[in-house]
C-alpha cells in the first residue's frame, strides 16, 4: 500500500500537475529563453533522476512521504541539500514556464513552488519522527540551496559514487539482453541490513553478475595490484587489500561499511577456482 501511495504522489508531482499548468500551452518562447529553460529542464530532471536513484540505491525506498527512506541518506546530492529530488521538480516548473511562452503561468508555478516548499517541510517533520539520525543531518546541510562550506564530505563507506549507479544500469541491461539470469533466494539481497556476500569465485562475471542480481550499493573487496592497474574499481568504491600483509587500512574500511549499513562483497578464497571446488580460504 505504502508503494501505490507513493506512485500516486509521483504520478501527481511530474504528470499531474505539468499537464493542468501547461496543457495547451503556446510554447512559443524566444530562441535564447527556449535554451536555457530547455538547460534548466534537462538540470532538473537529472537532479531528480539522481536524487531518487541514490535514494533507492541506499535505502531501498523513493523521496516520499508514503515510501520514504528508513535511514538518512547522505549520499550523492544528499551531500549538498536535504531535498534536491523536490528541488529539481521546482526547478522543472519554473523551466517548462519559461519555455511554454505564456509567461503568466510562472505565477501559478511559484504558487506549486510554495507549496512543494511545504510539502518538503512535512517530510522532514515524518522523517524526523522516524529516522534516528536524521535531526542531526538537518543541521548540517540548507533546505535546498547549497552553501559555501555546508556539505558532507565524500566517504565512500557513506555515499554512492554514480558510476556505480552507471555502471550497474549498463551491468544491468547487458545481462537481460544478452545472458538472461534468473536469480533465486532474492529475500537476503532485499533485506536492507548489512551483510557479507561470499563469492565462490569461478570466474570474473562474479561480480557484474551480484550487480544484476540486487539494487543495493555494495562494496566489494579486491586484491590491491587490481585496483591499482583498473581505475574503474576504484571508482566503483572497491577495496583493496594489499596481499602478504595485515591491510588494516582495508579493514577499517571493511569495518566501516558493514557499520554503515552497507552489503561487502568478499572472495574468501582469494582466488578463481575454475572446476567449481573450494578452494582453501587464504589467510592474507
Amino acid at each position: 500500500m505504502k508503494l501505490i501511495m507513493s506512485a500516486i504522489e509521483l504520478a501527481i508531482m511530474w504528470i499531474v500537475i505539468p499537464i493542468l499548468l501547461f496543457g495547451g500551452a503556446p510554447f512559443s518562447s524566444p530562441v535564447a529563453i527556449t535554451v536555457i529553460a530547455s538547460v534548466i529542464i534537462a538540470g532538473s530532471l537529472l537532479l531528480s533522476v539522481y536524487s531518487a536513484l541514490v535514494v533507492f540505491y541506499w535505502s531501498g525506498r523513493l523521496p516520499t512521504t508514503s515510501f520514504g527512506p528508513e535511514t538518512t541518506v547522505q549520499s550523492g546530492p544528499y551531500r549538498f541539500v536535504r531535498h534536491p529530488f523536490n528541488a529539481g521538480f521546482i526547478l522543472f516548473l519554473f523551466g517548462m514556464g519559461f519555455l511554454c511562452g505564456d509567461y503568466w503561468r510562472v505565477l501559478y508555478v511559484s504558487v506549486i513552488g510554495a507549496l512543494a516548499v511545504i510539502y518538503s517541510l512535512l517530510q522532514e517533520y515524518l522523517t524526523s519522527k522516524r529516522v534516528t539520525g536524521y535531526s542531526e543531518y538537518k543541521e548540517k546541510l540548507p533546505f535546498m540551496i547549497p552553501k559555501a562550506g555546508k556539505q558532507i564530505p565524500f566517504d565512500k563507506s557513506t555515499s554512492i559514487p554514480w558510476q556505480f549507479i552507471v555502471a550497474s544500469f549498463v551491468v544491468k541491461l547487458v545481462i537481460l539482453f544478452i545472458l538472461p539470469s534468473k536469480v533465486k533466494n532474492t529475500k537476503v539481497l532485499r533485506d536492507r541490513r548489512p551483510f557479507v556476500i561470499a563469492l565462490a569465485h569461478q570466474t570474473h562475471f562474479d561480480g557484474p553478475l551480484i550487480f544484476y542480481s540486487t539494487w543495493r550499493y555494495i562494496r566489494f573487496v579486491a586484491t590491491a595490484i587490481y585496483v591499482d592497474r583498473l581505475r574503474l574499481l576504484g571508482w566503483l568504491a572497491v577495496i583493496p587489500v594489499r596481499r602478504y600483509a595485515v591491510d588494516t587500512s582495508a579493514i577499517r574500511q571493511m569495518l566501516s561499511t558493514i557499520r554503515q549499513g552497507v552489503p561487502l562483497g568478499i572472495a574468501p578464497e582469494a582466488a578463481r577456482s575454475w572446476d567449481g571446488r573450494p578452494l582453501h580460504t587464504k589467510k592474507e
